[in-house]
């Protein structure tokens, strides 16, 4: 079998395959692949790479996150993919959330709001902008770990949602963050991400 679900050590899915040279942001082309055979059909209009970096990983291993944007909806959606490389197991894993209404849509107020896992859901083929950032291990697993403060945050439309979930998530892995106006798109805001990190290569 060319990939498996196996779970993380916090008890979610994740996917997992053998061990290749990414040219990592492929990431979720191929983790998605997988799933659906649908990611050699993405067309990604705008991809930004970054190595943050601050020293080589004494066990070979590499640490990728990817802030990404996708279509398949009238506004579109925002989400994390974060990825390892595990030179001592020879495999790569991934896992992927994204940050939702749990009901209604937060228009007139707060709703509850809840992570899904980006890596099970069709539409998460559908991307349109990606920044993938290589990090250090510890920034990986700080922002892996303080996704758990989003399982209890309320959601808003305009104000808190898949938008503030990402820039939380860039902001813990060094990447600058633009000015946010509430009306942006999600793939808006990505383009700005990338934007503005490209300007100061």
């Amino acid at each position: 079998m060319f990939g498996r679900i196996e779970k993380s050590s916090c008890g979610e899915a994740t996917i997992a395959v053998p061990f290749m040279n990414w040219n990592f942001i492929k990431l979720f082309t191929i983790a998605v692949g997988l799933l659906f055979s649908l990611g050699s059909q993405m067309a990604v209009a705008e991809e930004l790479r970054l190595d943050h970096r601050t020293y080589r990983d004494a066990s070979g291993s590499r640490y990728y996150v990817a802030i990404v944007a996708r279509g398949g909806s009238p506004t579109g959606h925002a989400f994390v993919v974060w990825g390892k490389e595990d030179a001592r197991r020879r495999m790569s894993i991934q896992q992927a959330w994204g940050f939702y209404p749990k009901n209604g849509l937060g228009f007139f107020g707060s709703v509850p709001g809840e992570l899904r896992n980006e890596a099970f859901n069709p539409r998460s083929s559908l991307i349109t902008d990606r920044v993938i950032i290589e990090v250090n291990r510890e920034s990986f697993e700080q922002t892996l770990s303080n996704v758990n403060e989003w399982r209890t945050t309320n959601y808003r439309l305009f104000t808190r949602n898949c938008i503030s979930f990402i820039r939380d998530v860039a902001q813990g892995t060094n990447t600058l963050i633009p000015a946010w106006n509430s009306l942006d798109l999600p793939s808006t805001h990505v383009q700005k991400i990338i934007a503005k990190n490209r300007r100061v290569r």
